[in-house]
């Protein structure tokens, strides 16, 4: 089983438990719930997978476009992040697969630089690493 089908099957157990706790169904009917509510939750599980691959690369104005100081625009699904790094791990992508798949520069940000700038600042608040701010 890979990652997908265990969390398919992780997330149908829970979803099948939370529906019989407030539905009757009888023994003969479970076995066929149980697969379609696998066979749903495999299929959304392993989407991006499934989906075929776009084509052609961005071009040059499509990938300075894609950063904005606010938001990295994603190529998989083209919604807007601060950080794609948690989108890319629910597709099963590292930051040099992404890179890659879609022809980027080995320089491109996967964080938003308002983002960075505002959890720079909050680190050095508390102090994170040792370094303390100037006193004012």
């Amino acid at each position: 089983m890979n990652k997908a089908q265990e969390r398919a099957a992780e997330i149908a157990a829970q979803v099948l438990s939370a529906y019989l706790s407030n539905n009757t169904v009888s023994s003969d009917d479970l076995p066929a719930l149980a697969a379609r509510t696998y066979a749903a939750l495999e299929a959304v599980f392993a989407g991006p997978a499934a989906a075929p691959a776009r084509v052609s690369a961005p071009t040059a104005d499509e990938i300075a476009a894609s950063v904005t100081p606010d938001a990295i625009i994603s190529f998989e699904n083209g919604r807007r992040y601060r950080s794609l790094r948690r989108h890319l791990n629910q597709l099963g992508l590292t930051d040099d697969q992404y890179r890659s798949k879609w022809g980027l520069p080995t320089d491109y940000p996967l964080v938003a630089q308002s983002f960075s700038d505002l959890r720079s600042t909050a680190a050095r608040a508390q102090r994170f690493g040792g370094v303390a701010l100037a006193a004012e």
